[in-house]
Parts: C-alpha cells; sequence; structure tokens
C-alpha cells in the first residue's frame, strides 16, 4: 500500500511537471520555426527588392519551402503553422506587401497546443515579437 502511496504521488508531481517541459519544447520549436521563416524573408528581399514576389512575379509563398510552413518541421504531426488563416484549397498564407510582411505561426486546432497561454507567436519585416494568447506575456512566451 505504501508502494502505491509513492507511486502516486511521484506520479501527482513529475505529470505535469513533465507535459509543461513538453508544452515549452513545442513552443521553442514554434519559434525557431518562425525566425527561419522570417530569415528566408529577408534573404528573400535581398534577392528580389520586394517581400511579395519575386522578379518574375511568382509569389513568395509558391517558393517558400513546405517544411518552414508547420512545426515541428519534419513530423507528419504538426502542432503549429504558419498563420492560422487557410484557404479551402489548403495553401497557406502571411500578410506580405512589397515592402513589410507580418508573419504568424499559430497553433493548430485539436493539437495538445491548441489551449496554450501563448497562442500564436507573430513577428513581423522590423524584428518585432508578439503573442496572441492571454495566458502569459510576450517575455514568458519569447524566451
Amino acid at each position: 500500500m505504501i508502494v502505491v502511496a509513492v507511486v502516486g504521488v511521484l506520479t501527482a508531481i513529475a505529470l505535469p511537471s513533465y507535459t509543461s517541459y513538453i508544452a515549452r519544447a513545442q513552443r521553442a520549436d514554434a519559434r525557431a520555426q518562425l525566425l527561419q521563416v522570417a530569415q528566408f524573408m529577408q534573404r528573400f528581399y535581398a534577392a528580389n527588392d520586394r517581400f511579395d514576389q519575386d522578379r518574375a512575379g511568382t509569389s513568395v509563398l509558391s517558393v517558400m519551402p513546405t517544411n518552414l510552413k508547420k512545426s515541428p518541421a519534419d513530423s507528419t504531426t504538426a502542432m503549429y503553422q504558419l498563420n492560422s488563416a487557410i484557404t479551402s484549397a489548403g495553401s497557406y498564407t502571411i500578410t506580405v506587401t512589397v515592402s513589410a510582411y507580418t508573419l504568424t505561426m499559430a497553433p493548430i486546432s485539436g493539437t495538445r497546443m491548441a489551449n496554450d497561454g501563448c497562442g500564436a507567436f507573430r513577428v513581423n519585416s522590423l524584428g518585432v515579437r508578439t503573442i496572441t494568447g492571454t495566458g502569459k506575456t510576450r517575455d514568458e512566451c519569447w524566451k
């Protein structure tokens, strides 16, 4: 009986810590992926002198690698995706103009990150980082 009680206490302590650790790791991966997309956008701008399309008129989303559009990039079960707005055709969208962009890595509904306090991570062409969630502060989520 004592063994069962000890196992129960350890489980009560360890399980919340483990799930918290997994959530922090998922957020860290989403932030890293979002910053890689921002780097891609800067390289795209350097090559084309604009963010929205290349010199041939091809949209930035057409040339953006697919693995940049989700987090984790190499997983079949993504927890976050680039922007929560997906058209009926399943294509990804980002807010982009000739001279600026705003990227949002949003949690996918139905995943364990859907109700995370940080919500979606957002970065713009000026490097301003924000979140859409209300449960945590920007500094807690972006650390």
